[in-house]
């Protein structure tokens, strides 16, 4: 069971486990003429269905319904949660933009109330002035 984010069925991951009798090695400039000889998939060749996928977790892995309903559901609910973000992200420039007038309006409200204001090292501070003190 994987852990991507995915609302199409159980999410699936690849393990770094293999059976080397059933590798086979090849030198560099072996796989690059192959590869240059053999067409790339598509993506939508490269997709497990959801129904192979449960298949494969129950019946090769040994994963139970349960714990592939659990992983099912918490990649669903991370899926969701991406994606929130994602929208989310649209609208920050405007919320940066809101964030900087109400500082900009805090600051000048400080300054009218008669606070001294003063950067040191790019922190703002603010400290009262009495009305007889000021200048």
């Amino acid at each position: 069971i994987g852990d991507a984010p995915t609302f199409h069925g159980p999410p699936v991951s690849l393990s770094w486990e293999y059976n080397p009798n059933a590798t086979e090695e090849r030198e560099l400039e072996q796989y690059e003429d192959y590869r240059k000889s053999v067409p790339r998939r598509e993506k939508k060749a490269m997709r497990l269905p959801p129904v192979i996928r449960q298949h494969l977790l129950t019946e090769n892995m040994g994963y139970s319904r349960g714990q592939i309903k659990g992983a099912t559901d918490e990649a669903k609910r991370c899926a969701k949660q991406r994606q929130k973000t994602v929208e989310r992200l649209r609208l920050q420039p405007v919320e940066e933009a809101f964030e900087k007038i109400k500082r900009f309006r805090k600051r000048n409200l400080r300054r009218e109330r008669g606070e001294c204001v003063e950067c040191v090292s790019g922190i703002w501070t603010y400290r009262h002035v009495p009305r007889h003190t000021r200048g």
